[in-house]
């Protein structure tokens, strides 16, 4: 093997996010080296370089079975479950979660690889958590659940599994059935809020049949109704409205908006009332 490969693969392999995973001795990383074939080298920008039929998966293979640790971190809490999360790569996944990588442990913001799955809204690795028994209660930092990140998502059929486990539990009474469709975080959010901020109503609707309440009022005593008005998401205005939101509460809110004039910028009092009559 040429010493540029060699370089190359080192640079790639020993770097962040996967420089934890991969601070390996020196007789094991000359394992990897020698498990290549120089002819078969090509390079690619993915992942950096790809050795003929030995990618990344089979090189994460190799270290694992050679006694690497599928939970080692960088100091910024990335674990290589994280990274291959974030490659949206299922088959890597599988394999840190056959070696027993750890589902459960937040990176440095409070997120674990479930959540980060969820909400990237991967129903293959979704599916994939799931047959490692993941905990449904887990929480991010702002105390968001599992449904604040399947809402944010906007994945109506992750919400609807999720929803389905977490009411199976309730009717066993363990842990996850202090989880529920209006569990809200820490600003008094449910998922439905989520939901009608982002102008999604296939996951609105998911969490309605589900029995949101669709005028639970957060912190700031606003309702998803009022959510939605506010980021200017007509649809979801108009699904709420079909779907019995309470429109009395909107005499209660005004807005500012700041709109561009030639030359200079107005304040505008917005009223939200107004298209609802």
């Amino acid at each position: 093997m040429s010493m540029c490969l060699s370089n190359h693969l080192e640079r790639h392999y020993m770097r962040p996010p996967l420089k934890g995973f991969m601070l390996l001795q020196k007789s094991l990383f000359q394992k990897v080296l020698m498990s290549i074939t120089p002819a078969k080298t090509t390079v690619r920008s993915d992942y950096g370089t790809e050795v003929g039929k030995v990618e990344l998966l089979a090189l994460v293979k190799l270290l694992l079975e050679s006694g690497a640790h599928p939970d080692t971190a960088t100091p910024e809490g990335v674990t290589p479950l994280n990274f291959s999360i974030a490659k949206g790569d299922v088959s890597l996944v599988k394999l840190l979660l056959k070696h027993v990588a750890d589902i459960n442990t937040p990176n440095g913001i409070g997120m674990t690889p479930l959540f980060r799955a969820i909400q990237d809204g991967s129903e293959d690795i979704f599916q994939a958590f799931l047959f490692a028994n993941p905990n449904l209660s887990t929480r991010c930092l702002n105390n968001s659940t599992l449904l604040h990140a399947a809402a944010r998502g906007e994945n109506d059929t992750i919400l609807s599994t999720l929803l389905q486990k977490l009411n199976a539990h309730r009717d066993k009474d363990v842990e996850e059935s202090s989880i529920s469709v209006d569990t809200t975080d820490d600003a008094g959010e449910a998922p439905l809020h989520v939901a009608a901020e982002r102008g999604c109503v296939k996951v609105a609707r998911t969490l309605l049949t589900h029995g949101a309440n669709i005028d639970l009022r957060d912190n700031a005593y606003v309702t998803p109704l009022i959510e939605a008005m506010s980021h200017e998401r007509e649809d979801m205005v108009n699904f709420l409205k079909s779907q019995g939101a309470n429109l009395s509460i909107v005499h209660e809110f005004r807005f500012l908006k700041m709109v561009d004039d030639p030359g200079k910028r107005a304040i505008l009092y917005i009223s939200l009332l107004q298209g609802l009559s």
